[in-house]
């Protein structure tokens, strides 16, 4: 009976454990962009922002889902530095980033027109402003991808392609200036467009009525791999990331159709040519060869 109550005293009377601290004075982050918001544009209002104030405020509204506001406020800061060809350029290099969020095609339109504007004013200011080049090839060529006019289309990727010639010529000037006694400088060939499956891919589906590898089915086994040419333009804006393709193999195991599931615009078209070149084994389903539609995944990685 002592020792129960000497217990029950010592657990009444015990120090609680000690609680993780959570420091108090950090406001959660929808409160400190806010914070930051009204602290930049106050800035702003004072006729004292900087280049980078336009930059930090731009960003903390894309940090907020603000795409819109975002650019807007891009747009102001390089109207606020008209002769800085920079400025103008970060105005493309803020949209690009946008443009890699899924948006309807209205507001996609609208974003590439201001990007594109926006490179053509820093062109202007500095002709030879290589990352301009680059982002304005990109541009364009993104814009091709959603122009349903093929002779719109058509001007576009020349246009592109005239810009993509003009910037691998000067990295090919900028590295024989930095090895003007070496060997001549090695640059990755640039990818040819692909030029696509003769039937779309829906069609093919619908004709060749493929089993999903799966369960039972298994994937089949790749006996010819082809790496993908990674794109000079693409190298050069420093894009990387992982392309998804479904692919569509028959039932000799080579590819009838793929399409892409997850874009990264500069390098899609790199890698359905790449796959496009696969073989894989036959894959039966009860002792008889068949089509089958399956996932696969082609990485781009920028040498470091």
């Amino acid at each position: 009976m002592t020792t129960q109550f000497a217990l029950c005293l010592f657990l009444t009377f015990a120090p609680a454990p000690p609680q993780s601290q959570v420091a108090r004075d950090t406001p959660p982050p929808i409160i400190e962009n806010a914070r930051r918001e009204r602290e930049l544009r106050a800035i702003i209002d004072s006729g004292q922002a900087t280049k980078q104030t336009y930059i930090d405020l731009a960003t903390v509204l894309m940090n907020q889902g603000r795409m819109s506001d975002a650019v807007e406020v891009a747009r102001s800061g390089a109207a606020a530095a008209p002769s800085d060809a920079e400025a103008s350029h970060r105005v493309a290099v803020l949209v690009w980033q946008v443009l890699q969020a899924k948006l309807v095609p209205d507001f996609q339109r609208k974003c590439l027109k201001q990007a594109i504007e926006a490179e053509d004013r820093a062109l202007a200011i500095q002709p030879d402003y290589l990352e301009a080049l680059t982002y304005k090839n990109m541009l364009l060529r993104t814009q091709a991808n959603i122009e349903t006019d093929p002779v719109e289309q058509k001007r576009l990727i020349d246009e592109a392609d005239v810009i993509r010639n003009r910037v691998i010529e000067m990295q090919r000037q900028k590295q024989g200036a930095a090895n003007p006694a070496g060997a001549p400088p090695s640059l990755a060939p640039s990818a040819e467009p692909f030029a696509g499956f003769p039937e779309p891919f829906d069609q093919a589906v619908a004709r060749m009525q493929p089993v999903r590898v799966g369960g039972n089915v298994r994937t089949p086994t790749k006996v010819r791999d082809v790496k993908p040419v990674y794109p000079s333009e693409a190298q050069a804006a420093r894009v990387q990331g992982v392309v998804i393709i479904e692919a569509l193999v028959d039932d000799r195991g080579e590819i009838a159709n793929a399409r892409v599931l997850r874009s990264i615009p500069l390098l899609d078209s790199a890698a359905l040519s790449a796959v496009s070149q696969w073989r894989f084994t036959s894959t039966e389903l009860n002792g008889m060869p068949v089509p089958v539609i399956m996932t696969v995944t082609v990485n781009f990685t920028l040498m470091q």
